[in-house]
């Protein structure tokens, strides 16, 4: 029983009985003095508490009866305790009914109603938008309708569906259930479920809290209007049991943070009460006051018609300007009797708080979660007690600006991830820095000693004491205090405990020494520079002072000593070294401060790796067709609002040729300058190009983008401002272009930011292959063909060419003389370049929709960025589509050539690509192009296995069932938590190494291209979907049948198979209803990508050898959230009668779903679909 499920639903239903208790009991009273009025309010709030405490009563007792600790006597005390609220709730409905017809007898009731000789306006019900805030005054109009016994369920059900705005999930949800009695209720559970939980509806409310608190500063908003969202959201929050009495000390801070300052100075000067139980409502109250006051003054002015200057009251705002000071102190009393015990959840520590863990920066992302997860601590605030979606912290990660402490920010561990191999280069360049006030001194304690490096900082309020010093020297704990930080920017940070302790602090000579009292911390502050210039330091010399911190070999800050001593520690002697570089003498030793020149490093990583994306690509690649809608649907709402800017946006030059702008992230700060990172890497790329031979090709290239306006040359360039680094790549089998330059937008600026970062991707063109490639296979006739040169061919706008700079050489011969370009024209290498291309060709094409409407409709379904990939039913059709593209396509100045067709080539290309497969010409097949012995390697480690897994890219799923098993082995592998540079176990070496022994067979799995016997709205057609499932993965396939004249064709369309999830074991028939889930999404896929609009009539059947499945689909219960979840989704896909049984050795998905090696594949031509699926139907 104990759960995470239960353990949350039991608190839920604890913190509700407690609700139903305190207002029954007031419901009682009101009854009993005969306050109806009152009754009326409460037993309507009352009786939404009864809903849901009933549904958790019921969850509660399925998990018991589910648990294999199951208890006959636990079970019954459920029952007895549960229904004792039940009875309490019956008899207080009893007790009103009686009072009510008593006070007002029934018979004379509509005698009281007074007479009405007027006709009222119509009355419209309001439609619910998928807005949480809509959903109280929605839901408190609606439940009229629900509770009305006069209506039937059916006719609910409609009227349901028109109080639901058009296209939003509330509807569609609704009409995922077939209109009946029985659904509306279904229904409007599934409803509550979403849109009306009460902990998802307090956080909004507490959130627009917030937002008002937030936007305070920003602009100036109406006293009235601000009273009316304050008081709709206190009473919001009081229907939800959020009462003010009771929360008044987390509210009242709220709604006064909210007060523009003038009212708020006005408030704290009239605030005689001191009293915090009545804070809240004096504030209201006064807020009140203040509008009705603004509106007589209104009044007054629009009565009289006054005539003259309005005058603006100009508020004088109060600053509060950060300064540089990194940490400032708000000391709280320790409360008296209270021991606050901090535990770090990722150490077990109580010597620092979990987001200040030395031992957590050196973990992954993932490890951290699972540390938490597994002490059962809050995502948010890491603290026990309550889950995430409970927390009732409001602070902010300050990179992200999301729920979380900086030390989860997601960024901080790309570089782990990425798991590629790095060959860093270095490059002593002249760089400044600036030096802080650092030395060295001793620490004593109980006749130890311990030389530290201390950091002298003005601008901080306490002193404090690194944890590893206290813990070796194990100082002396005199007490703890509560401190809240305020860092550099005005970002408070949440106030936390810390230890104190007893320093003493000694000069190298021990000519003086110090007491002071610092704060335990963690870490202190990151690596600080030391002086390393030897004319600075001769100089220090000939003056005779002594810099204890040039030669110590500790670079790590372990002791700070603030404002709190330093009175006691600084003389006023200082010395200047020229350049604002001083020297200054402390009683402690001489410290340096100021800027300097320095002999810095610039580090150039190179980055190696076996393949062309990265582990998140792959995973990537394994979601194609089959990811879940709803995130789909979110998807397409960002790239609505990103094509609408694009639109706005787009122009056409004096060149006739089209002009955008980069696609820039909202409030991203501007780029700085990496000079230092594009020159080395300009060496490194000119070192490689010349032991190629290819520095003149290269530069050749450069110089015909100059002469043809692609770039242009920086005049007077100041070596500052955001160049992108630039390498060669070289691509023999071109048949175009064997030599081009391509950018690196992802390297970082001084600030760590790249541009790539800056920029919106826009949508995610992998998603779009498999439908291109299912439309490619449609057709008796393939046509594929590609732009020229596509991206250069839009042009840059000029507000954004400054961040499009890269360094060459004047000339090539010497390589001494850098010139600066900057780019013209869209660049290939930055992320929305893809996205830029195909939106101005979609702008483009829309243009000649009404001349061309048939080939441009063609066109619009067919490009894959610059590449056009179309089939054909007959030779006409295809070479007018030919002709017409042409045109068409040249009029934006676009060249669209290199044309190949097959069967009836035009060409004499045997074999070319086509969207990462290869495609024969000849034979008219397609196959996956794998090539393993580029990652030949005798260590068989971590990321070797990942790179030979992403040599295979296969976005239908063709040949899945190979694919799945250094899939599985991955995921061993991962169990094992071994780095990616060591070797994996010898178990599963050997196991890679038999299947990577047949990996060439893939190569010969040949698919035809054209998957139809004829055209498709000639045949008799139908699509059958398996799917099946195994303890280690899930798999479905989808299969094309055509007949035609007694001939038939089966032929795989789509396939996909996903590994089970490790970390959380699932039964066999939930893995069945996941491999259903994925059988209906291909489906989908299928349908989206227009392969059956020309047949007038098909049938579809989903086959799965799962009774369990079966019955979950035919049957219209109430099932488990898992289970209940994905047969709304599946059943709001397809057809229930749709779905049907076999045995499960006649079904082809029990390969993908197990796999098998390359030569297994081969031989089983599985492809082909299974023996019995070509006879007739009857057989």
């Amino acid at each position: 029983m104990e759960t995470a499920a239960a353990i949350k639903e039991n608190r839920e239903r604890e913190q509700l009985r407690r609700i139903f208790n305190r207002t029954a009991t007031k419901l009682e009273a009101d009854i009993k003095v005969e306050n109806f009025s009152q009754v009326l309010i409460d037993i309507e709030f009352l009786k939404s508490k009864v809903e849901r405490l009933e549904a958790l009563d019921k969850m509660i007792q399925d998990l018991m009866l589910e648990s294999d600790s199951y208890d006959e006597e636990s079970f019954s005390i459920e029952i007895d305790t549960a229904d004792t609220y039940k009875y309490r709730w019956h008899t207080i409905n009893n007790q009103i009914k009686t009072g009510m017809s008593s006070k007002i007898p029934l018979d004379k009731i509509e005698d009281v109603k007074p007479a009405r000789n007027y006709n009222l306006p119509k009355y419209e019900l309001k439609k619910f938008d998928d807005n949480l805030k809509n959903w109280l005054a929605y839901w408190g109009q609606f439940k009229k309708i629900d509770e009305d016994h006069s209506l039937s369920g059916e006719d609910k059900y409609q009227y349901l569906l028109q109080s639901l705005k058009e296209d939003s999930n509330a509807r569609v949800l609704v009409e995922s259930f077939p209109p009946s009695a029985e659904n509306y209720t279904k229904a409007i559970e599934q409803l509550k479920a979403r849109f009306g939980r009460e902990d998802l509806l307090i956080q909004v409310y507490v959130r627009e809290l917030l937002s008002l608190v937030l936007n305070n500063n920003k602009k100036q908003v109406s006293i009235r209007l601000l009273y009316d969202k304050i008081s709709t959201y206190l009473m919001s929050l009081e229907t939800l049991g959020i009462v003010k009495q009771k929360y008044e000390i987390i509210l009242y801070p709220l709604v006064e943070s909210a007060i523009p300052e003038t009212i708020l100075i006005a408030w704290n000067r009239c605030n005689t009460d001191p009293s915090l139980g009545n804070q809240l409502t004096s504030l209201l109250n006064f807020l009140k006051n203040e509008v009705e006051t603004e509106e007589r003054i209104n009044l007054a002015r629009s009565d009289f018609n006054c005539i003259g200057t309005n005058h603006t009251l100009h508020r004088q705002q109060i600053s509060s300007l950060p300064t540089a000071a990194s940490l400032v102190s708000n000391i709280k009393p320790k409360e008296s009797g209270k021991v606050v015990n901090v535990i770090c959840c990722f150490c077990d520590k109580s010597n620092h708080s979990s987001f200040e863990c030395s031992r957590a920066n050196k973990m992954s992302l993932e490890d951290k979660k699972e540390a938490i997860k597994k002490k059962g601590c809050c995502y948010i605030c890491l603290k026990k007690g309550h889950m995430a979606n409970k927390c009732k912290s409001f602070f902010r990660c300050l990179s992200c600006e999301k729920r979380h402490y900086v030390i989860l920010y997601p960024e901080i561990h790309k570089k782990e991830k990425s798991g590629t191999l790095e060959n860093v280069s270095l490059c002593a360049r002249t760089n400044m820095t600036t030096l802080l006030q650092t030395l060295i001194v001793n620490i004593t304690y109980q006749r130890k000693i311990k030389k530290v490096r201390v950091l002298l900082d003005s601008g901080s309020q306490r002193s404090y004491v690194k944890a590893k010093v206290v813990e070796e020297l194990g100082l002396h704990e005199t007490g703890i205090e509560i401190i809240g930080h305020t860092l550099f920017g005005g970002v408070d940070q949440p106030a936390k405990v810390y230890k104190c302790f007893d320093v003493l602090v000694s000069s190298l000579d021990n000519r003086f020494s110090v007491r002071i009292n610092a704060l335990q911390q963690s870490d202190l502050c990151g690596h600080l520079p030391k002086i390393n210039n030897e004319k600075i330091l001769e100089k220090l010399r000939d003056l005779n002072i002594v810099i204890s911190d040039f030669d110590y070999t500790d670079t790590e800050i372990s002791l700070l000593i603030g404002s709190d001593y330093l009175g006691s520690i600084i003389h006023n002697e200082t010395v200047s070294l020229g350049n604002n570089l001083m020297a200054v003498n402390t009683k402690l030793g001489w410290t340096l401060q100021g800027p300097i020149k320095v002999q810095s490093t610039v580090n150039t990583s190179s980055t190696t790796c076996f393949s062309k994306t990265n582990l998140s690509d792959l995973w990537s690649i394994e979601l194609l067709g089959i990811r879940d809608p709803y995130e789909n649907k979110s998807k397409k709402d960002t790239v609505v609002e990103i094509l609408k800017t694009f639109n706005d946006n787009i122009s056409v030059n004096a060149q006739g040729r089209y002009e955008v702008s980069l696609l820039w992230k909202e409030g991203c700060a501007g780029l700085k300058t990496n000079y230092e990172a594009a020159f080395k890497r300009l060496e490194s790329t000119t070192k490689k190009l010349k032991s190629t031979g290819n520095l003149k090709m290269y530069d050749q290239v450069l110089q015909d983008w100059k002469k043809n306006d692609i770039i242009e040359r920086v005049i007077n360039d100041t070596n500052t401002g955001h160049y992108l680094p630039h390498h060669s790549v070289i691509k023999l089998s071109s048949m175009t272009t064997r030599v081009r330059p391509v950018f690196d937008a992802s390297t970082k600026d001084n600030n760590g930011w790249t541009l790539n970062g800056c920029l919106d991707k826009g949508i995610n063109m992998i998603e779009l292959l498999p439908k291109l490639l299912i439309q490619f296979r449609k057709g008796a006739y393939g046509v594929i063909s590609d732009i020229k040169q596509a991206f250069l061919q839009i042009s840059i706008a000029e507000k954004d060419r400054d961040y499009l700079k890269f360094l060459w050489w004047e000339n090539i011969e010497t390589c001494n003389e850098l010139v600066a370009y900057r780019h013209k024209r869209v660049v290939f290498g930055i992320t929305c370049s893809p996205f830029l291309l195909s939106a101005t060709i979609m702008y483009h094409l829309s243009k000649y929709s009404e001349k061309y409407r048939k080939t441009v409709n063609k066109l619009k379904k067919c490009f894959y960025v610059d590449n056009c990939v179309a089939s054909f039913d007959n030779v006409d059709e295809m070479n007018i589509f030919i002709s017409e593209s042409k045109e068409i396509m040249a009029k934006g100045m676009f060249d669209l050539r290199g044309w190949v067709t097959a069967p009836h080539r035009i060409d004499s290309i045997v074999e070319v690509p086509v969207l990462g497969m290869t495609w024969n010409t000849i034979l008219d097949n397609l196959r996956c192009n794998v090539n393993i012995s580029e990652a030949r390697s005798e260590k068989i480690t971590k990321r070797y296995v990942i790179a030979v897994a992403q040599h295979i890219f296969d976005p239908l799923g063709l040949v899945c069932p190979a694919t799945l098993i250094p899939k599985l082995i991955m995921q061993k592998i991962w169990e094992h938590n071994i780095d990616w540079d060591h070797e994996i176990p010898e178990e599963l070496a050997q196991e890679f190494k038999i299947w990577l022994s047949k990996a060439h067979f893939i190569n010969q799995c040949l698919f035809p291209r054209h998957i139809s016997i004829a055209p498709l709205e000639k045949c008799q057609t139908s699509l059958h979907i398996f799917c099946d499932a195994s303890l280690t993965s899930f798999a479905a396939c989808l299969f094309l049948r055509t007949k035609l004249n007694e001939q038939v064709k089966v032929q795989l369309v789509l396939a996909k198979n996903r590994v089970t999830p490790a970390k959380r074991k699932m039964s066999l028939p939930r893995l069945e209803l996941m491999g259903a889930l994925i059988a209906t999404r291909l489906y989908k896929e299928v349908l989206e990508s227009r392969l059956l609009t020309k047949c007038k009539e098909y049938k579809v059947y989903f086959w799965t050898d799962s009774a369990v499945v079966l019955s979950w689909l035919k049957r219209q219960a109430h099932w488990k959230p898992f289970v209940s979840n994905r047969v709304i989704e599946i059943c709001s896909t397809t057809n229930r009668d749709d779905w049907y049984h076999l045995p499960g050795e006649y079904n082809p998905s029990d390969l993908p779903s197990r796999g098998c090696d390359a030569k297994k594949l081969m031989e089983s031509r599985w492809w082909e679909g299974p023996a019995w699926l070509k006879l007739n139907e009857k057989d």
